[in-house]
This record gives C-alpha cells, sequence and structure tokens, in this order.
C-alpha cells in the first residue's frame, strides 16, 4: 500500500507530557524524523521543530553528541559553509523504551511449560557457559602460557570486568584461600523475581570462567542486599 501526499497521520495521543526535558524530546524527534537515506537533520529544522534560537539548538546538539546520541557530518556547498548535519547514533536506540525482561520472561515460561524445570535449567547454564566462554576467546592468547594460578586470577579479572562494564556495581574481596565477589546490582531482576532460574546464567557464568569451586551465598531476588559467590583459590596462588 502506498502512502500519498494527501495520506492523513492520526493522532491517538491524548496528551504529551510537558516535563520531558527538551533533550529528549530532540532525541525522539531524530527518531521519528529519520530518513531512510540517513543523511541528517539541520540545525535549523531542530530550532524551528522546538522553538529554538540556533544557538540553543546547536547546544543542545553538542551536548547530545558529546554524550555519543547523534553524530555529526558535514555535507559540502558549491558555494560557502559547509551545513552540519546530525543523524541519530545506533547506540541510542538503547535510550529508548524497550521490552527485552518481558520477552525473555514469556520465553522462559514457555520453555518451562513445554520441557520442564530440568531442561529449563540446563539451557540457562549452556547460555551462562557461552557467555563466558565469548569473554575468554577475546583474550585467549593472553591466557595461553600464563601459569594456573595467575592464568585463575586474570580469569577473575575478566568476571569483575564484565559485571562492571555491564553495570552490576562489583566488588571483589580477596581471603587467604578464597575470593568473595559481591554485585550490589541484578541485572535481570525482574525476571529472576519471576523467574528464578535465571539466576543460573549468571552462576554458570562465574563457574566457567573461575575454574574452581563457587558458590553464591546471597542473592538480591531473595532480599539480600546484594548477590555474592565464594570462589575457592586455585592451589599455588
Amino acid at each position: 500500500m502506498m502512502i500519498t501526499e494527501t495520506s492523513k497521520k492520526i493522532d491517538f495521543q491524548v496528551s504529551k507530557k510537558s516535563a520531558i526535558p527538551t533533550r529528549d524530546k530532540i532525541l525522539e524527534y531524530f527518531l521519528v524524523n529519520r530518513s531512510s537515506t540517513n543523511e541528517g537533520l539541520p540545525i535549523r529544522e531542530i530550532a524551528q521543530a522546538f522553538n529554538l534560537s540556533r544557538t540553543s539548538a546547536r547546544n543542545y546538539l553538542i551536548l547530545l553528541e558529546k554524550t555519543g546520541l547523534i553524530i555529526r557530518t558535514e555535507q559540502k556547498q558549491k558555494t560557502g559553509r559547509p551545513i552540519m548535519l546530525y543523524t541519530l547514533h545506533e547506540n541510542a536506540i538503547e535510550v529508548f523504551p524497550k521490552i527485552y525482561n518481558d520477552f525473555a520472561l514469556n520465553l522462559i515460561k514457555a520453555f518451562k511449560k513445554k520441557y520442564g524445570n530440568g531442561e529449563t535449567g540446563l539451557l540457562l547454564k549452556n547460555i551462562g557457559r557461552k557467555m563466558a566462554n565469548q569473554i575468554l576467546d577475546v583474550t585467549k592468547g593472553e591466557l595461553e602460557h600464563t601459569p594456573p594460578f595467575l592464568k585463575s586470577n586474570q580469569k577473575l579479572k575478566k568476571i569483575f570486568t564484565y559485571f562492571e562494564k555491564n553495570g552490576s556495581f562489583p566488588e571483589m574481596i580477596e581471603e587467604e584461600t578464597f575470593y568473595v565477589l559481591k554485585n550490589y546490582n541484578c541485572l535481570m531482576y525482574r525476571i529472576a523475581k519471576l523467574e528464578p532460574l535465571v539466576c543460573k546464567v549468571g552462576e554458570a557464568l562465574i563457574n566457567e570462567l573461575a575454574e574452581s569451586k563457587v558458590v553464591k551465598e546471597k542473592c538480591i531476588r531473595e532480599g539480600d542486599p546484594y548477590c555474592s559467590f565464594h570462589i575457592e583459590k586455585i592451589i599455588g596462588e
């Protein structure tokens, strides 16, 4: 079906949230007004769309560019200065609402209904192991000739870095014969509250990377202030 110039857009929105910051409104504008060629939007269009001066519009765009949400390119003209065009960075897509949690939760429920807790638990463990192997593949050469006890230490750093990068606010405590890894933010809290089996992903990931005995001691899902894992040191450390 072809949309013509005479086609009318139906607006079902009853009200707009006036409290939304202009910065976020500009991001929404970029999302809705992206062209198929993604050539970019000029400052004047943003200024007109939000009733801003060009200076104010430019300042907002500079801020969004610094935070990595939009990209600036130059479009050369036959005469005069080039025009600055702005496009939405692909990373900015993650700023907008998503339904990842609902999708993952329904997927786990469907699998559990068909195959039961046992098979579902194994599937989630395998996902955790696969994630661990993906982390190790990146640094395989670094660890190839490392002694076992040092290799274990390096892998623990990989565990810490992974959780830190993904927003878990980790803390690693070293004792004489073991380590304690604490995570102050559960990355899958909403899903875990309804489907505790999902915790097996993180547990399997840590087990695979640590290559030593790992025991989960505390869990945010169960009301603890953090998730914690007791990780035994490899003999020789």
